[in-house]
């Protein structure tokens, strides 16, 4: 009877293992959520602890362990805050690649953002890793997405009319004097 317990323990255990994993940035506890039907999502599991803080702007490696390759491709894309939508940072990753380098968009910053990576498998299955981290960036207007663009352009504009009228020079101050 004890045998038979510790041989369905096993073939529990062996049945969640997951086949391929996130494993950078560090994915939250147990994170191997595998789904044949319907593509898993990161907003769908629970939130942890930030495991790794980085820079808008910067380089972020990703990097995954395989068990079980069945081929496939791999996405990665964040998510800045719990009511936001995922923004693609890389797709049709190989698999068998098991690390790439994605960059965190400039500009953008989180402070319980999501990296979320998804390998669909060649056998039609799907494998999710989530990792909570926090985007910094040193962009005063970080965030502010369309207003920074318009912002930007007013900047632009202003440069541009500052460039048509010089400055008065010394002689324009002396006859006025």
């Amino acid at each position: 009877s004890h045998m038979l317990s510790y041989l369905s323990a096993i073939l529990l255990l062996s049945s969640v293992t997951s086949h391929a994993l996130l494993t950078q940035p560090p994915p939250r506890t147990g994170e191997a959520v595998q789904g044949s039907t319907a593509v898993p999502s990161c907003a769908d599991t629970a939130r942890e602890s930030i495991q790794q803080i980085a820079e808008a702007g910067t380089n972020l490696a990703i990097k995954w362990s395989i068990r079980f390759n069945h081929g496939g491709q791999v996405s990665v894309s964040i998510q800045y805050a719990p009511d936001e939508d995922f923004i693609p940072l890389a797709e049709g990753l190989d698999i068998s690649d098991t690390e790439a380098m994605v960059q965190l968009p400039l500009g953008r910053s989180g402070e319980t953002s999501v990296v979320q990576w998804l390998w669909t498998a060649g056998d039609g299955a799907f494998y999710l890793g989530c990792s909570d981290i926090r985007v910094f960036s040193d962009d005063p207007d970080a965030d502010a997405g369309v207003e920074q663009e318009d912002q930007q352009e007013a900047n632009n504009e202003h440069e541009e009319l500052e460039q048509d009228d010089p400055p008065p020079s010394q002689e324009d101050h002396d006859e006025n004097a």
